[in-house]
């Protein structure tokens, strides 16, 4: 080893060839990191040099199962996983266990400071409705159809038993069922 060469910890080789530390570690106990390799004196852990060790590393890696262009295979570090976007959605958010930055959090917050006022003027200018009203009020025509529409047979019965003509019968019941639809026409705008 020359005296210029500089020489990592196995955490800082993994980040600097984009590896976990525990891959590093695996890799010097099998005896892949082997020329890179030598122990600090005073506390025993081991160092490696980063050129020679990045050589090994590539060495030992298999390129045909690398696609190219990318990095060497193994599980990216902390520092190589991106952040998380303000445009997720919030499953996407919670799903990752990473922490944010004060600036970046920030950012988010603004985001949906700002999608949370669109959707206040969009209400405002009448785009948006509350669902439950929306809800309750069907609820409400619904049921009072259903009630309307249930009630022709009791009404109709004996006018339509003393009728002899099927195009009479047919009128009489086109008639009442156009009387219980009306409902679906008053609804206010």
């Amino acid at each position: 080893m020359t005296a210029t060469a500089q020489l990592l910890s196995p955490r800082a080789f993994g980040e600097a060839v984009g590896v976990t530390r525990q891959a590093v570690q695996k890799a010097i106990r099998t005896g892949r990191l082997k020329a890179a390799l030598s122990k600090d004196e005073r506390t025993g852990h081991h160092l490696i040099e980063l050129e020679r060790g990045r050589s090994e590393w590539e060495a030992w890696a298999d390129p045909s199962k690398r696609p190219k262009g990318r990095k060497p295979p193994g599980r990216p570090s902390k520092a190589s996983k991106g952040t998380p976007s303000m445009f997720e959605t919030p499953v996407d958010r919670e799903r990752k266990v990473e922490q944010l930055s004060h600036a970046r959090a920030s950012a988010i917050r603004v985001g949906l400071e700002a999608e949370l006022k669109q959707l206040e003027l969009d209400q405002l200018r009448g785009y948006l409705i509350d669902k439950r009203e929306v809800q309750r009020e069907a609820f409400r025509l619904g049921r009072e159809l259903r009630d309307r529409l249930q009630a022709i047979p009791d009404r109709l019965s004996t006018r339509l038993a003393a009728l002899d003509k099927p195009a009479q019968i047919h009128e009489t019941l086109a008639a009442e069922i156009a009387q219980a639809l009306q409902l679906l026409d008053e609804r206010p705008e």
